[in-house]
């Protein structure tokens, strides 16, 4: 193999007609019509199974590495992953040639399903077909179980050559090759029709839909927004609460005393979401400042927790136009909700630092790590992201 990529190497980038006898091909002025669009050539690729000859010629001509993970022989044991590859950087060196692990693949058999038991049950009579009768009946592969066909799925999967279960088992598979190789840039399904064509397909969807963007990490603010939403789920309940409370109090008050939509009777849905949402968060008493709407009764215990300063963060940088001083949002955040510190809240930390201030800027630490809020160089000024402003907003309707 080694000798005929180097010769098509030479036909990918050299001019002349190219002469050459081996042992087992001969060319005679040999050259290619039709040369690739790419120069000097496509990128290429070259496939390890298990020897170190695959990794040392990938190493030898600064190619990338495919590695089948699947050893051919089982009675070798697993293939060492961060072995081959020390010999691919090793062979690279010695040719004055790079290895790049982002372009490292490992291609695994792979089969989702919505359960761990439905993947292994749909898959057990094909998957044991395809190395009985394929792998070690027509290829000659050594056998790897010598139990019953329909166990071979499941002894393939436990032993980590196969990926057969849900979505989030294959995650974990996938970081798992990761520290077994010491790093890889991607994954290829090695496709093997195990399964009827739709329940194939159901099993890619899967891999789409929940595993790739795991590793992108195009669902990495969505899942922060949903962690974000439901740790403050209270204070948002109390925001709809007061606008719905605030529109009927509006309302009523544009249609005058006694109106049967004034707020003060039963007007139907209305009235009752309110109810119903007073059940899950009570009104708050107001705050000794005037300074907006207090938030909703802050939690009990030593000192209030830091979590609680995070929504009046936002709606006071909102107030102020989406940046201020520090010493500005710390005024607006006592004021609103100052009313409910306890007395712990008002002494000095171990710092020395006022215990509440302490607690609202590490608050506001926790905003930036969302990507919510961000300080300037010299920390004297809060400032919303724009993805800040937006949750500012909702949290004001």
């Amino acid at each position: 193999m080694d000798e005929a990529l180097g010769i098509i190497l030479r036909l990918f980038t050299e001019d002349e007609p190219i002469t050459y006898k081996s042992d087992w091909f001969e060319l005679r002025e040999a050259m290619l019509q039709l040369r690739p669009y790419q120069r000097p050539y496509m990128p290429l690729s070259v496939a390890s199974v298990q020897s170190p000859a695959g990794v040392a010629m990938a190493g030898k001509y600064g190619a990338s590495v495919l590695t089948i993970t699947v050893p051919r022989d089982p009675s070798a044991g697993p293939s060492n992953l961060k072995g081959l590859w020390d010999i691919a950087e090793n062979s690279a060196a010695e040719h004055g040639q790079t290895v790049d692990r982002h372009e490292w693949r490992l291609a695994v058999p792979c089969y989702l399903a919505d359960d761990r038991d439905q993947a292994l049950e749909e898959v057990k009579m094909g998957a044991g077909r395809y190395l009985r009768e394929y792998s070690e009946g027509t290829n000659g592969r050594k056998a790897a179980f010598d139990g019953p066909l329909e166990g071979v799925a499941e002894f393939m999967r436990d032993n980590g050559s196969w990926i057969i279960g849900t979505p989030d088992d294959c995650i974990e598979s996938l970081n798992r090759l990761a520290e077994q190789s010491g790093g890889y840039g991607g994954f290829l399904v090695q496709t093997i029709d195990w399964a009827p064509r739709e329940k194939m397909l159901h099993s890619f969807e899967l891999m789409a839909r929940y595993v790739m963007p795991h590793f992108q990490g195009s669902i990495r603010s969505v899942a922060a927004s949903n962690r974000w939403a439901a740790e403050r789920q209270e204070l948002l309940v109390g925001g709809r609460v007061r606008a719905i409370e605030r529109a009927h109090q509006v309302y009523g008050e544009r249609q005058g005393p006694g109106s049967p939509q004034n707020g003060s009777g039963q007007n139907g849905s209305g009235q009752e979401s309110v109810a119903e949402a007073k059940e899950e968060v009570p009104k708050p008493q107001p705050a000794s400042s005037g300074y907006g709407q207090p938030q909703q009764s802050l939690s009990k215990g030593p000192k209030t927790p830091e979590g609680e300063f995070e929504l009046p963060i936002l709606e006071v940088l909102f107030d102020l136009g989406g940046k201020g001083s520090t010493e500005a949002v710390l005024a607006g955040i006592e004021a609103m909700i100052g009313g409910y510190f306890k007395d712990v809240d008002r002494q000095p930390s171990a710092t020395g630092e006022i215990n509440w201030r302490q607690s609202a800027e590490s608050a506001r630490q926790t905003l930036a790590s969302f990507g919510l809020v961000r300080v300037n160089a010299d920390g004297d000024a809060w400032e919303l992201t724009e993805e800040g402003k937006r949750e500012a907003a909702k949290a004001k309707i």
